[in-house]
């Protein structure tokens, strides 16, 4: 019998994401002979990406915002003096923990 065989038995002892994940993930890790401590490495890893998603969407929720953009439909086509690769690297946001400004100068619409 597996820890997860019984999940009833280890539902107060186990974080929520785990049991989907783990099913999957114990499956992989039987065929390719993975340590314990590689499979719980694993495991927890997604946990921990499972909850940070999770936190994510919660926070967008709370901010009621109209809607969520991303960079993702953006045309860098219209403007071609915009680099696209220095966008990309603003949005990673590493500017934030080194406490440095960012400044956008020029026109909001490229009609103006």
């Amino acid at each position: 019998m597996g820890i997860f065989d019984d999940f009833s038995v280890h539902a107060p002892l186990i974080i929520p994401s785990i049991f989907p994940i783990s099913q999957r993930t114990l499956e992989e890790a039987a065929k390719n002979n993975v340590s314990y401590t590689d499979l719980l490495d694993e495991i927890l890893s997604q946990e921990v990406a499972s909850k940070q998603e999770k936190n994510i969407a919660l926070r967008t929720s709370l901010a009621k915002f109209p809607y969520v953009k991303t960079l993702a439909p953006l045309d860098f086509t219209f403007r071609p003096s915009i680099d696209k690769k220095r966008i990309k690297e603003l949005a990673e946001g590493r500017s934030i923990p080194n406490r440095e400004n960012v400044i956008f100068l020029g026109p909001p619409d490229p009609d103006t």
